[in-house]
C-alpha cells in the first residue's frame, strides 16, 4: 500500500538524518517539533510555549532519557525517552531551533 510505504520511507529518512543505526519502520515517533526544550544526560523538558518553558510552569514536562540514546542532525533531534506509564521506550523528536539551551 503507498500510503504505507511512504510513511516507511519517511520514517527511515528521519532515522538516517540523525544517524539512528538501530531502529526501524515499527519503532515510530512522538512529534514534538513545536515544543521547545533542552536536554541533559538525564532527562528532556520540553514545553508549549518559550515562557512556560522559561517558567517551568503551565505544559511543561520533563522525560527521562533511555541510556542516554540522544542523536541530533541538523534540523531535528531524536531523544529516545522512557515512557511515564509502562517504562517503553518513545521515539521523540525536537526542532533544533526550538531548543533553548540552559
Amino acid at each position: 500500500m503507498e500510503l504505507l510505504e511512504n510513511y516507511n520511507k519517511s520514517l527511515k529518512a528521519i532515522f538516517d538524518h540523525v544517524g539512528y543505526k538501530y531502529g526501524d519502520e515499527s519503532d515510530g515517533i512522538n512529534d514534538y517539533t513545536d515544543e521547545f526544550w533542552d536536554f541533559d544526560t538525564e532527562s528532556v523538558s520540553y514545553a508549549d510555549t518559550e515562557k512556560e518553558f522559561e517558567e517551568e510552569d503551565g505544559n511543561y514536562y520533563v522525560s527521562d532519557i533511555y541510556n542516554e540514546h540522544i542523536y541530533v542532525g541538523e534540523l531535528i533531534t531524536l531523544i529516545i525517552c522512557n515512557s511515564d506509564f509502562d517504562n517503553t521506550r518513545i521515539n521523540c523528536i525536537f526542532d533544533n531551533s526550538k531548543r533553548i539551551k540552559s
